[in-house]
């Protein structure tokens, strides 16, 4: 059986190496997050001797409404694991974003809820717990300072208020959590039904 190729697609003046990760760049654009495509290549070994198959191209590299740096790959749905980002990702260490994204974006927030204060995807394992008032992120929990305060601030994903503060990102009574997942749901589903024709995005 022949293997399927991916099609080549032209989105925001990039031509990506599949529709798959132009769908990504369109739903990065709906969340109004900046981002670049293949923005620079990396070395994996550990000797300076070049080798090709130690070289790694990330996919996405997204930042946060805070300014901080998210890498993302993005593979085929049921492809979960990548060698070259793993070892990617554990040279960046924990406390930097790095994920790998299975499927288009309706598809992995089946099995992710998405941070409302960065924009990074947290499984719903027992490991990144989500509740209906609050969710936590590791990393949005380590940069904020202690105290946080009880403010609505509006720089979140899609300028969703929340309250900052250590541990938990809560949401307020006017804005429950449930709405911001209908929002991203929303958004995921535009973004599998856009046939990239060359005309404005409606946001």
């Amino acid at each position: 059986m022949t293997a399927l190729k991916a099609i080549p697609t032209k989105y925001a003046g990039h031509t990506f190496r599949s529709r798959l990760e132009a769908r990504w760049a369109l739903f990065f654009d709906f969340l109004h997050l900046s981002w670049e495509y293949e923005p620079e290549g990396y070395f994996l070994g550990e000797s300076p001797e070049y080798d090709p198959k130690l070289c790694y191209l990330p996919d996405f590299l997204v930042k946060t409404k805070q300014g901080q740096d998210m890498w993302v790959e993005i593979k085929p749905k049921n492809i979960t694991q990548d060698s070259k980002f793993s070892k990617f990702a554990e040279l960046l260490g924990y406390s930097t974003r790095s994920i790998l994204l299975s499927g288009q974006p309706i598809d992995v927030i089946e099995t992710h809820r998405m941070c409302p204060r960065c924009g990074f995807f947290l499984s719903l394992d027992k490991y990144e717990q989500s509740y209906d008032e609050a969710c936590y992120c590791y990393h949005c929990d380590a940069e904020t300072p202690s105290g946080g305060g009880h403010d609505l601030r509006y720089d979140g994903v899609l300028s969703w208020g929340y309250r900052p503060h250590k541990g938990d990102i809560c949401f307020s009574e006017r804005l429950p959590i449930e709405f911001f997942d209908a929002v991203i749901h929303s958004r995921a589903k535009k973004c599998k039904e856009h046939r990239f024709y060359k005309r404005p995005i409606d946001y």
